[in-house]
């Protein structure tokens, strides 16, 4: 099914590509300079993918403490399959946009994306919650049956639900400030997100609030990174912009 999946994407993709895009192949020309930059302004990109599989193997070991393998199970379902693959739609789709008028200096078509980027999030976060919250029982069904790991699923799904609500404008400012070539930015909101807390939080939770401290760590994480990147999209965000459009 992954195979699959894939390979339709992709050779829908590149039918389109052919077909109807006015960018073409051609022989590329090495600009060092530009290509160093491209990959420090991607470092957030690398760091997050990274990082996902230190945090999960802390994550896995801790559970199998508290839960053994139905645990593994449990937060696979979760963080695999509950909707966060939507946020990174939102992302992925804005990022471009983004990028391509930074370089013609359209400013406001920048506030535009930005603003119903902004629309888009916090709309999909509260249904998405809502749903967690109303339909989880039956989504979980989809994946297991009446059982220990069906009821421990649904058990910590309601304590991490509350992370759609922050991760989605995380994941976006990250990859906005990557689309502006602040890379910087977007490494610290990344490394926050998906490294330093969850690091910091899956160590300290348990031992405060028990197994509830394990599902917790997630919302907590990204909840701390929300306030943070929304302070530095304030600070950094908008200023950042109209001095990158006005020098190029």
């Amino acid at each position: 099914g992954t195979t699959l999946s894939i390979t339709v994407s992709m050779l829908i993709g590149l039918g389109y590509f052919l077909k109807y895009s006015h960018i073409k192949f051609c022989r590329p020309k090495i600009n060092w300079k530009v290509l160093f930059k491209s990959c420090t302004n991607g470092s957030s990109e690398m760091l997050t993918e990274m990082s996902t599989g230190i945090t999960t193997f802390l994550f896995n070991l801790i559970i199998m403490q508290y839960f053994g393998e139905d645990g593994v199970a449990a937060v696979t379902i979760i963080i695999y399959y509950f909707f966060i693959a939507v946020y990174m739609g939102i992302a992925v789709a804005a990022a471009p946009i983004v990028s391509y008028n930074v370089g013609s200096g359209n400013y406001e078509k920048i506030k535009e994306t930005t603003r119903y980027s902004f629309i888009t999030i916090a709309i999909s976060s509260v249904l998405i919650l809502a749903i967690s919250l109303l339909y989880g029982r039956e989504i979980i069904h989809l994946f297991v049956g009446d059982g220990n790991v069906f009821h421990l699923t649904w058990d910590a799904l309601k304590l991490f639900s509350p992370v759609f609500l922050f991760i989605g404008l995380n994941v976006f400012l990250s990859g906005y400030f990557t689309a502006l070539g602040n890379g910087f930015i977007s490494a610290l909101i990344s490394s926050l997100r998906s490294l330093i807390l969850v690091v910091l939080f899956i160590l300290i939770l348990p031992k405060l609030l028990g197994v509830s401290g394990v599902w917790m760590t997630m919302p907590m994480a990204e909840a701390v990174t929300f306030f943070i990147a929304v302070y530095l999209y304030r600070a950094y965000g908008k200023s950042y912009i109209k001095e990158t459009v006005r020098s190029s």
